[in-house]
């Protein structure tokens, strides 16, 4: 039995400030250490992508030191209920960021 299950795509082909959908965490990943991993890729045409965490799924909080504007691979701690990418800056993006 694997502890973290995939979770969907938490932003898909973004364009300019956009928010992405709001993801309903494993539960696992709040009982144990909060330690998920996030792929990012796509084009970034200067777009900046951060991470948002929230309790109740209305409610949005940046994580900390976790704004991305390169393709790759990042460990994140963060207990929280939902998640969800969100872009700033840029144009001509289309970006993907995964978390399992």
């Amino acid at each position: 039995m694997t502890l973290l299950t995939f979770l969907p795509n938490i932003l898909a082909v973004a364009t300019t400030n956009a928010n992405g959908p709001s993801v309903k965490m494993n539960p696992r990943i709040m009982e144990t250490s909060g330690i998920f991993t996030v792929y990012v890729w796509g084009t970034f045409g200067g777009v900046s992508i951060k991470l948002q965490a929230s309790p109740d799924g209305s409610e949005w909080f940046d994580i900390p030191d976790t704004t991305y504007t390169i393709k790759g691979i990042y460990n994140v701690i963060c207990k929280a209920a939902y998640l969800r990418g969100v872009t700033t800056g840029g144009s001509g993006a289309s970006v993907n960021v995964h978390a399992v």
